[in-house]
C-alpha cells in the first residue's frame, strides 16, 4: 500500500473551493499530478478494480468541506492510481485535520480481490 504525501497550495488557501478557486486548483492539481508521477511505481498503475481510499487532509487556513476535498483527490489522481474515479466504492475513515505548520494528504488505497 503506498502513502501519498504531496504539499499542495491548495490546501494553505483559506475558503478553499472548487468552483471559487479553479486557477488554484487547477495548479494545485498539476503539482500535485507530477508528484504523483516521479513519485510512486506507475507501471503497474494505475489500477482498473474497485478500491476504498481513505484520505487524511491535513489543511491550513479556513476549513473547508470533506467533499470537496474528496472531490478533488479523486479527479486529481484519475489516471494515475486509479483508473476512472468511479472505482472508488468507499472514502470510509477519510477526514479533515487542521495542520498549520504541515498541510499535505495522506492517502491509502485497498484493492478489493477478486
Amino acid at each position: 500500500m503506498k502513502e501519498l504525501l504531496p504539499k499542495p497550495d491548495i490546501l494553505r488557501k483559506s475558503g478553499f473551493n472548487i468552483q471559487d478557486h479553479e486557477e488554484a486548483y487547477r495548479k494545485w492539481k498539476t503539482a500535485a499530478r507530477i508528484w504523483a508521477l516521479y513519485s510512486i511505481d506507475s507501471e503497474n498503475l494505475p489500477f482498473k478494480e474497485p478500491c476504498e481510499v481513505e484520505v487524511r487532509i491535513y489543511y491550513s487556513g479556513k476549513r473547508f468541506e470533506l467533499a470537496e476535498g474528496l472531490l478533488s483527490v479523486g479527479d486529481c489522481f484519475e489516471d494515475i492510481i486509479w483508473f476512472d474515479q468511479k472505482q472508488i466504492y468507499s472514502w470510509e475513515g477519510s477526514r479533515l485535520i487542521e495542520d498549520n505548520d504541515n498541510p499535505r494528504l495522506d492517502i491509502r488505497v485497498r484493492w478489493r480481490s477478486r
